[in-house]
């Protein structure tokens, strides 16, 4: 269903960020919280990629780059690196390169889970 909560990846990660939030007010060890934290900080690069793609989709250049640099600062990821740069140096090849793998890769609108994959 296009309403339900896993539907939406960015919804989901949003959801589990304020799982984490209140997480952090309970009495847990120093390890669990190392890990809380860690894992906190995953799922905001996480949610910064989608943000970036959604942004990217909308043709919102500047916030994508914002979204995916962001993102990049912990996940430190060639591909992302790669993205920023072309995406400040030539926007209108990645928008072309992005709509020519969805033409390609997503015919079938079926195959195109929450409109970002």
């Amino acid at each position: 269903r296009s309403n339900s909560l896993s539907s939406d990846r960015g919804r989901m990660i949003a959801n589990l960020l304020r799982v984490f939030a209140k997480a952090t007010t309970f009495s847990l060890t120093p390890s669990e919280r190392i890990a809380l934290a860690e894992e906190t900080e995953r799922m905001k690069a996480s949610l910064n990629v989608i943000e970036g793609k959604r942004a990217l989709a909308d043709k919102n250049v500047d916030e994508a780059i914002e979204h995916f640099a962001a993102a990049n600062s912990h996940l430190r990821s060639r591909k992302l690196t790669l993205v920023v740069w072309a995406l400040r140096h030539s926007p209108l090849a990645v928008r072309w390169a992005l709509n020519f793998r969805r033409w390609s890769w997503f015919r079938n609108e079926k195959t195109y889970l929450a409109g970002l994959d």
